[in-house]
């Protein structure tokens, strides 16, 4: 059953552990009793630092809900003022601040005081901001023992707080069982994450083609707008080549 508040007001929100109680209805072992889910409209301040004037409360109490509209973009952990009462960290339902563009301008929200903090009920997850490719067939080949490009760079503008995970798809021919590749990806011109070493298979000997794999997650990538690269040496000196490469990026934040 849906319960409509009438004229911006709804209810507070007890949790129980029964399922139902004979002052309220209960929904999910929650009583709904009166009182409002209280709307502020929307926030002034700044990004990172919000505030609302209404509604007109005189305390901040352990289960109040707060709906509002955010008037800014975060760019960071967030707090939120009600009423001139002091401002409250505002975190996800695991306890974590908040990281960047988690509050979106002109958008509503309803967060939950549980005694210390505001808790905007989400989880957190990491959703796609930015993604980049860059697909080639061009032949490729070397035989150096140090690394150099492939030059199948693609270009991702994480900020704070933000991942980026890199994913790379190619193919090699190498002409000896044992011979070894190595690749490992670069951010603006500096390796990143962990270089792989392979090994040509059996099915690769002689020079037939195999099909290369690998991806990397960078937890704390250089904020701003960087190329990423993968870069490849051949261990044994002898010379290897790649026929196609498929380079992908994503900021997740």
């Amino acid at each position: 059953m849906a319960i409509q508040p009438k004229n911006d007001t709804a209810i507070k929100v007890d949790t129980i552990t029964e399922k139902t109680a004979s002052n309220g209805v209960s929904i999910e072992g929650v009583i709904l009793k009166d009182s409002a889910i209280n709307y502020g409209g929307t926030s002034s301040g700044s990004a990172n630092a919000q505030a609302i004037t209404s509604p007109a409360i005189s305390a901040y109490t352990a289960g109040m809900m707060i709906s509002f509209i955010s008037g800014f973009t975060n760019t960071g952990s967030t707090t939120l003022n009600v009423n001139s009462l002091g401002a409250k960290t505002i975190k996800d339902q695991l306890g974590n601040t908040l990281r960047a563009g988690m509050l979106q301008a002109n958008t509503p929200y309803v967060v939950i005081y549980d005694g210390t903090d505001f808790i905007l009920p989400v989880r957190g997850g990491r959703q796609i901001k930015q993604i980049s490719q860059s697909a080639d067939g061009s032949l490729r080949t070397t035989s150096s023992t140090t690394f150099t490009a492939m030059n199948a760079s693609i270009s991702l503008s994480p900020v704070s707080g933000d991942y980026v995970k890199l994913t790379a798809n190619l193919s090699c021919s190498a002409p000896n069982l044992g011979d070894t590749i190595t690749f490992t990806f670069y951010e603006a011109g500096s390796a990143v994450g962990t270089s792989r070493i392979i090994e040509v298979p059996s099915a690769g000997n002689n020079g037939r083609e195999f099909t290369v794999s690998f991806s990397e997650l960078l937890t704390s990538p250089t904020v701003g707008t960087n190329t990423y690269d993968v870069y490849w040496k051949s261990d044994n000196g002898v010379l290897v080549s790649s026929r196609w490469i498929d380079v992908t990026g994503e900021v997740l934040g």
